[in-house]
C-alpha cells in the first residue's frame, strides 16, 4: 500500500478483490457492483431505521429519500470508500438505536450485530470510531445500568473485527489507528479546489465549506422535512417518546461536520467524504414528513414534498449516469447555476462517455498507435481504451506529458483550460459541459 493508503481499512477492497475473482465480469465492474451492493444496504438500513422509530410510512419514506437523493446515488456505482462507509455507519446507528430500544437488558444477537457493524465501519475508514462515542454517551444517558453488555462489549468486538481488515492496525492495533485518526482530519492536500466562486486551499478551507455545499446539492424535499419536523416536535409530544433515538441521529449528522469546521480539517470534492450522514438525515426527513401527514397542514406538507421529489427525480433522469453533478434549484441553481462556481464531475465519471465517443467516433486514417491521454490518473481512460485485443491495436493510453495525440479534459480544477488543441466532442448534461475531447496533434 502507498503512505496514504495505509490510513486506511481494507473491508472493501477484500470483497472488491474476491467479487473480482469470482464473478465473470471486468475488475471494474465487479468493483462497481460491490459498491452497488453496499448502496443498497444503506437504503435498507435507512428503512430499518425508519420502521423503528416512524413504522411503515416513516420506513417507506426514508429509504425513498436516500434512494432519490442525487449526491448519494450517484456515488452508489463508483465510490469505494464513501458509499461502503457510509452504508456501515447507518447500518451501526440501526444496531445500535436496536440496542438502546431494548435496555435495559439487550438482546446478545444485537448486541453482537452492532460490534460487527462498527468493526466493519472502522474497516473501511478510521472515522468510524465515533461511534464508540455515541454507543458510550447514549448507553449512558438512558441511565442502564447495562453499560458493560450495551457499550463495552459491543466497542471491544468492533475492535477485535476491525484488525484482520487493516493490517497496519494489525501490527499496533491502539497506536497506528490513533495515528490515522489525526492524520485524516488534516490530510495533505496541496491543491486549490473551486468554492462558491473562487479557488480556495484544500488544506485551509473556508469554515462554511460544507453547510454550504450541503444547502446547494441537498434536494429540496430535506428542507420541507425538516422544517416539518422541527415544527412538529415543537407542537406535539410525539419526538419525546422517542427522544434518544432521535438525540443520536440529529448527532450523527450535527457533531462530524461540527467537528470537521472547528478543527479546520482538509476538505475537497464537495461533501463526498460526509455522504455518511445522508442516512441519518433521510431517517429525520422520513419520520418527520410521515408525523406531519398526520397533523393539520399535511396535504400542503404532500404537494410540496412531492414536487419536490418529482423535480429531483426528473433532474436525476437528464443528468444520468451523473447523478452526483446534481444541485438543487433553490439555492444551487441547478447545475447550470452552480457550474463555474462549484466542481461537477470531480470524479471524473465522464471520461468513461468520452472514452466511447472516441472508440465509435474517432478512425483517421493512420499507421501509428493514437495515444490518449487525460487530466486526472490513465487508468480511468486507458481501462476502457485498452480493454480488448483490437482495441489496443488502436490505441494506447500514455500520461499528459508523453506526447499524446488525443487528450480527454474534464473541468475539474479547469483543467480544460489548460489544453490547447482542436475540440471534436463536449460530454453534457442539461447544458453543461463535463468533459472535452481534444485532438493535440494529428496522428500519422
Amino acid at each position: 500500500m502507498g503512505s496514504d493508503q495505509c490510513l486506511y481499512g481494507g473491508a472493501f477492497e477484500v470483497l472488491a478483490a474476491t467479487a473480482g475473482r469470482i464473478l465473470p465480469f471486468g475488475l471494474y465492474e465487479s468493483r462497481h457492483l460491490v459498491n452497488v451492493a453496499f448502496g443498497l444496504l444503506a437504503i435498507f438500513a435507512c428503512y430499518g431505521l425508519g420502521m423503528r422509530l416512524g413504522g411503515p410510512w416513516a420506513a417507506l419514506l426514508s429509504s425513498l429519500f436516500l434512494a432519490t437523493t442525487p449526491t448519494f446515488y450517484g456515488h452508489m456505482f463508483n465510490n469505494p470508500k464513501d458509499i461502503p462507509f457510509a452504508a456501515l455507519f447507518a447500518c451501526s446507528l440501526w444496531a445500535l438505536v436496536s440496542v438502546l430500544q431494548s435496555l435495559p437488558s439487550p438482546p446478545w444477537g444485537r448486541v453482537v450485530a452492532l460490534g460487527l457493524f462498527m468493526g466493519g465501519t472502522i474497516g473501511v475508514r478510521v472515522g468510524g470510531v465515533i461511534l464508540f462515542v455515541y454507543v458510550f454517551v447514549f448507553v449512558a444517558l438512558s441511565r442502564s445500568q447495562a453499560v458493560f453488555r450495551a457499550a463495552v462489549v459491543p466497542c471491544f468486538l468492533a475492535w477485535v473485527v476491525m484488525l484482520p481488515f487493516w493490517p497496519w492496525a494489525l501490527v499496533s492495533p491502539i497506536a497506528h489507528p490513533l495515528q490515522a485518526l489525526g492524520a485524516i482530519t488534516h490530510f495533505r492536500a496541496d491543491w486549490s479546489v473551486l468554492f462558491n466562486g473562487r479557488f480556495v486551499r484544500a488544506e485551509a478551507p473556508p469554515p462554511g465549506y460544507l453547510p454550504v455545499w450541503f444547502l446547494n446539492c441537498l434536494p429540496e424535499f430535506y428542507f420541507v422535512a425538516l422544517a416539518a419536523g422541527a415544527i412538529q416536535a415543537v407542537r406535539s409530544s410525539w419526538a419525546s417518546r422517542r427522544t434518544m433515538e432521535f438525540g443520536l441521529l440529529v448527532a450523527a449528522v450535527v457533531v462530524p461536520v461540527g467537528v470537521v469546521m472547528a478543527m479546520g480539517s482538509t476538505l475537497y470534492d464537495g461533501v463526498r467524504h460526509f455522504l455518511f450522514i445522508l442516512p441519518p438525515l433521510s431517517v429525520l426527513s422520513g419520520v418527520s414528513v410521515a408525523h406531519a401527514f398526520r397533523g393539520r397542514g399535511g396535504i400542503v406538507l404532500s404537494i410540496a414534498v412531492l414536487a419536490s421529489w418529482a423535480s429531483t427525480t426528473a433532474d436525476m433522469v437528464s443528468l444520468h449516469p451523473y447523478e452526483s453533478v446534481y444541485f438543487n434549484r433553490l439555492v444551487g441553481g441547478g447545475l447550470r447555476g452552480a457550474a463555474g462556481r462549484f466542481e461537477t464531475d470531480y470524479w471524473g465519471a465522464s471520461y468513461k462517455e468520452a472514452v466511447e465517443w472516441v472508440l465509435e467516433s474517432y478512425r483517421p486514417p493512420v499507421h501509428e498507435r493514437i495515444r490518449v491521454a487525460n487530466c486526472s490518473n490513465r487508468i480511468l481512460t486507458g481501462y476502457y481504451l485498452e480493454k480488448t485485443w483490437e482495441q489496443r491495436q488502436i490505441f494506447e493510453s500514455v500520461g499528459k506529458a508523453e506526447d499524446p495525440h488525443l487528450f480527454l479534459a474534464t473541468t475539474n480544477r479547469e483543467c480544460h483550460k489548460g489544453v490547447s488543441g482542436r475540440l471534436l466532442h463536449v460530454v453534457e448534461r442539461q447544458g453543461v459541459a463535463l468533459a472535452y475531447v481534444f485532438e493535440v496533434r494529428r496522428p500519422r
